[in-house]
């Protein structure tokens, strides 16, 4: 089978038969108010990185784009809960267009 991306988990692989989902984690938002009943399921290979996945496609979704998020975070089948700070950083980038009708002659 070629490769492309896994439709449980989404990640990438080059070749699917041979791929293997990472753990699944449920994640809240704290500073939302969400509850475990509102918990999105993500596929990471950590905590943190659920936490960081989760705030990824949170951002991606809503409008309204945070620059941190306390995060809450346990692996689906467990009762242990980590609670992580999310920051976003920002990188800038740039990008040139020709202004092919400029009258500025070098």
């Amino acid at each position: 089978m070629k490769g492309g991306f896994c439709p449980k988990c989404d990640d990438y692989s080059f070749d699917l038969n041979k791929h293997t989902c990472p753990p699944a984690y449920e994640v809240i938002f704290y500073d939302s108010g969400e509850g475990w009943e509102d918990a999105q399921t993500v596929y990471a290979d950590s905590h943190e990185k659920a936490a960081e996945k989760a705030t990824d496609i949170a951002n991606c979704r809503d409008a309204e784009y945070s620059t941190r998020e306390k995060v809450c975070v346990r692996k689906v089948g467990e009762s242990e809960v980590k609670v992580f700070t999310v920051y976003v950083d920002f990188v800038p980038e740039y990008k040139a267009d020709a202004d092919v009708e400029s009258e500025v002659t070098p």
